[in-house]
């Protein structure tokens, strides 16, 4: 006798968008929050073993720094991967040291004309500061 199994299908959302009725009535719902700093800097450290722990932390420290302000969508875990590997392809080892760079990176974490409004060069560098 031949058993029949049901596909299984993963869905996952950021929130940015409403899912109909239906669609919510079949699912099974699980909120996953963004790692904490250690879980982070594990998973920077898997993908960019070259870097140094310093720059990881300072990186690592201005993604959560930036994540509390008013943003659309939050930087996740691959736009931290994005950016630290923007970074490291620049040479850039201090956040803080050049403005117009920074900014120019934050095109891997910022996704949307609003988003790099919501945090202009002061913000980013404030932020760069405070991390490193």
């Amino acid at each position: 006798m031949s058993r029949c199994f049901w596909p299984v299908v993963i869905l996952t959302a950021i929130g940015t968008r409403d899912l109909s009725d239906a669609l919510w009535q079949r699912c099974h719902y699980a909120h996953m929050d963004y790692p904490d700093r250690a879980t982070e800097l594990a998973i920077l450290a898997a993908r960019l073993p070259g870097e140094g722990s310093g720059t990881m932390g300072r990186i690592v420290g201005f993604l959560q720094d930036l994540r509390r302000e008013d943003l659309e969508k939050k930087p996740d875990v691959v736009e931290m991967l994005d950016f630290a590997a923007a970074l490291a392809g620049l040479a850039v080892n201090d956040l803080s040291a050049d403005a117009r760079l920074l900014q120019a990176t934050l095109a891997t974490l910022l996704k949307t004309k609003a988003e790099r409004a919501a945090v202009p060069t002061e913000v980013a560098q404030r932020s760069a500061g405070k991390a490193a």
